[in-house]
């Protein structure tokens, strides 16, 4: 009899650690340095994820351990962002603001694609037809703006995707 009702206790004890969310599962972010191909979806760059990457810290982790550079004097503190970049000049971007990542800008020297496929020098035909929400704002610009997302996509003259700007808050 004893051992029903402890039984019992435990499944109560488990149902109420879930439903108040007492679970110990570790989902803390193992730092590591981002490769210059990683794949980009509007809420991450490889497994950064936008709100659950860490702070401001992690930012100049990327600096001390893995060879970023602060971008254009972007260094954090009240009123501006913290902006480091790798993979070439501007190549991959990633941008703190509030002590949280909330963008990522990728230009030449980002060899990604997104989780559709696209990837720098397509064709705003193959942008479009992979993601068919996105609007024209001007001859070489689109914005995607759903979600509580934006997605900025830039061509060149000739028509070729030479950037994407996801998230909010980057400064150029």
């Amino acid at each position: 009899m004893w051992r029903r009702h402890l039984a019992k206790a435990c499944v109560l004890l488990t149902v109420f650690s879930i439903l108040l969310g007492c679970e110990t599962q570790d989902n803390t972010f193992e730092f590591h340095c981002p490769r210059c191909d990683e794949h980009i979806t509007w809420n991450a760059y490889g497994d950064f994820v936008f709100g659950e990457v860490g702070d401001d810290a992690t930012a100049r982790k990327l600096v001390s351990q893995c060879g970023w550079t602060v971008q254009g004097g972007h260094d954090g503190g009240v009123g501006d962002t913290l902006q480091v970049t790798s993979c070439g000049a501007e190549g991959v971007v990633l941008v703190w603001a509030f002590n949280s990542l909330h963008a990522v800008k990728l230009a030449k020297g980002w060899g990604g694609s997104t989780e559709r496929g696209i990837r720098l020098g397509n064709s705003v035909g193959a942008l479009l037809a992979a993601y068919p929400n996105f609007k024209r704002v001007s001859a070489v610009s689109y914005l995607l703006s759903e979600d509580d997302v934006e997605v900025e996509a830039h061509f060149n003259a000739q028509g070729a995707l030479e950037a994407l700007i996801v998230g909010d808050f980057f400064r150029p």
